[in-house]
């Protein structure tokens, strides 16, 4: 199984493998993905800034249910 950040690494060196890379004609590159090369680089930064927002977002909320937790045990004990 993949983690989130394994599989955000894997999408974006695919779009960039895309972008950059020989596998599509500079001519039929925007029919297929409907956008141009330049167009494809702005969007892998924002899906990775995307994904870093989300890996923080869901440690923050992870920590926070270990606080709450651990704060709630520690009112039962007293």
């Amino acid at each position: 199984m993949t983690s989130d950040t394994d599989d955000s690494s894997i999408i974006s060196e695919c779009l960039w493998a895309a972008a950059d890379g020989p596998f599509f004609p500079d001519w039929e590159f925007s029919t297929l993905f409907g956008l141009s090369r330049e167009e494809v680089r702005d969007l892998i930064c924002v899906f990775l800034s995307l994904s870093a927002l989300s890996a923080l977002l869901s440690f923050i909320h992870q920590r926070a249910n270990y606080t709450r937790h651990h704060a709630d045990s520690s009112d039962h004990k007293s």
